[in-house]
């Protein structure tokens, strides 16, 4: 029912005219399209089957019109002091074995680098061991790549899943000391625990930290529990403020269920930062949203969009990414993309290099190589 009462109005929000007028909060379509949002738990199930063959074509269209149509708080984070000119990929782990199809060898790469009692429990926490050899390796590519950095104009962005916690206050100093926007994708952790680790920041980072509007309305709303895990990536802007973009939506095959909340009510960010305005769609939530993304940036003038990812399937993403960035109109929007080593798919789609994405399998970075990898804009 809810699919034929929007049909319609979704056909007008995907394909009207470029000139098109946004301004949607006030028609009575939304306002019926959103309650029937917060209080439909059918749909809460449907929306992980998005970027899947076995997608439904009503959620499709409830969901990118409710994407559309919901305003994103901005995040500021610092005032724009230029753009950005220098992109450093950084992509890790990798299994050391190579006799496994994709999907096997993304499961033993988990048991490598991954604690086995979250892993049953459907979530990434990095091990114990794991994380002294990452940040030894962190900082012997950093201090490789130190001279490439452009103060101001370089942005750093790393994989889903990648850093513990105890690892922010290294990235926050590497940041400041630099000055460049850093954006990485953290190990998952538990509401409660995250709300501890606010907590007991120490006070000259506490000052630091801002919270995101979207994220403030789920805790008010209690549509978080303080048991539920959540998977986020942290965006530090330079020596100036930092922040995180929680996931909305978890990773979803047959057999396999990411365990974080599914978040139906889009709940997204626009972070101000010295390069300009950025948002972050973490893996799935790209693969939900992807029909419309170019309009959402059209409509709140976001021209770059980062997607920290961990996956095997690279080519849905790269797709995707062709269609968009094939048309004309989207000449000025990046994406940039970036995977874990062992499939890698990483690097920066835009229209200007469109030509390099035909048949829509062509990657920057090849397969296991691990490192921080350097784009010019």
């Amino acid at each position: 029912k809810a699919g034929e009462d929007f049909a319609s109005d979704y056909y007008y929000l995907s394909f009207k005219k470029e000139d098109l007028s946004y301004d949607f909060k006030n028609l009575d379509m939304i306002k019926n399209l959103l309650k029937f949002i917060r209080e439909d738990n059918n749909y809460r199930i449907k929306i992980r089957d998005l970027g899947r063959t076995v997608e439904e074509f009503e959620t499709r269209m409830i969901q990118n019109a409710t994407f559309l149509c919901v305003d994103p708080p901005l995040c500021e984070l610092g005032k724009t002091e230029g753009k950005i000119e220098k992109v450093f990929f950084g992509q890790y782990l990798v299994n050391p074995i190579n006799n496994y199809d994709k999907k096997s060898s993304l499961l033993e790469l988990y048991k490598i680098f991954y604690d086995s009692k979250c892993l049953e429990m459907k979530v990434l926490c990095l091990k114990e061991d794991t994380v002294p050899i990452l940040y030894e390796k962190l900082k012997t590519d950093l201090r490789t790549i130190e001279q490439k950095i452009i103060k101001k104009r370089s942005l750093f962005i790393f994989q889903e899943n990648l850093f513990s916690y105890t690892l922010i206050k290294f990235l926050i100093d590497f940041a400041t000391e630099h000055e460049i926007v850093i954006v990485g994708g953290l190990e998952h952790i538990t509401l409660e625990k995250f709300k501890e680790f606010i907590e007991n920041l120490p006070s000259n980072l506490k000052e630091r930290y801002q919270e995101n509007k979207s994220f403030s309305k789920l805790l008010r709303e209690n549509t978080l529990r303080n048991n539920d895990w959540i998977n986020q990536v942290i965006i530090i802007n330079a020596a100036k403020k930092f922040s995180f973009q929680i996931k909305n939506v978890p990773f979803h095959t047959y057999n396999i269920t990411e365990n974080i909340p599914i978040i139906q009510y889009p709940c997204y960010s626009i972070y101000n930062t010295i390069m300009g305005k950025i948002v972050i769609f973490i893996c799935k939530d790209f693969l939900v949203n992807y029909p419309v993304i170019d309009k959402w940036m059209d409509k709140h003038e976001v021209k770059y969009a980062i997607i920290p990812s961990n996956t095997n399937l690279v080519n849905p993403f790269i797709r995707k990414f062709g269609e968009i960035i094939n048309f004309k109109k989207n000449n000025e929007k990046h994406f940039f993309f970036v995977n874990i080593a062992e499939f890698s798919g990483s690097g920066m789609f835009r229209y200007k290099n469109r030509t390099d994405y035909e048949p829509g399998t062509t990657t920057f970075f090849s397969r296991k190589q691990e490192g921080i990898l350097p784009i010019e804009l």
